[in-house]
């Protein structure tokens, strides 16, 4: 049996590069990919992840993936892209039976912030970038609680839990 690979989405970036050197360090088994080609690499796997096939394909064999992808800082393709990218790994990870780790900013919470804030602070953006963020949080977190319902369903011999992702 092989040992869990852990597949970062986004791994050119400052968080995914940060997630790199800790699976290193540990010597995990590890998948790279980026939006562009890296001939130079041949770790990096190409993905867009607007497209559902692309993404299914390099999630692929995971255990666990670690969404930590940047857009360009423009709110019209914030709006345009987060959702189809938050759906498109949602499902693949459905599919593929592996974990998602999502990396996430502060965007969803109303300024300023309470020392300490945890996941239990109220998510009330006032940004548009901040609802779009709130939009894709609740993609992933709607996610969660079907597939913790499809799975006590599944274990009393109901459908398989990877059902649910599809409802997103």
């Amino acid at each position: 049996m092989n040992p869990p690979l852990h597949t970062i989405l986004g791994a050119t970036g400052a968080t995914g590069q940060a997630i790199l050197h800790e699976l290193q360090a540990r010597n995990l088994r590890y998948r790279l990919t980026s939006r562009t080609a890296r001939p130079e690499q041949e770790e990096y796997v190409q993905v867009d992840l607007l497209d559902a096939a692309s993404t299914q394909k390099a999630i692929a064999g995971s255990t666990y993936v670690y969404l930590c992808v940047g857009l360009p800082y423009k709110t019209e393709i914030w709006e345009a892209q987060w959702e189809i990218i938050m759906r498109n790994v949602i499902v693949g990870c459905a599919q593929h039976g592996a974990k998602l780790i999502f990396l996430d900013n502060v965007y969803l919470y109303t300024a300023p912030l309470p020392q300490p804030f945890d996941e239990n602070t109220p998510q009330q953006p006032v940004s548009k970038k901040g609802k779009v963020r709130k939009r894709t949080a609740d993609l992933l977190m709607q996610a969660a609680d079907l597939t913790e319902e499809e799975e006590t369903r599944a274990a009393q011999g109901g459908q398989d839990a990877s059902v649910a992702f599809q409802a997103c």
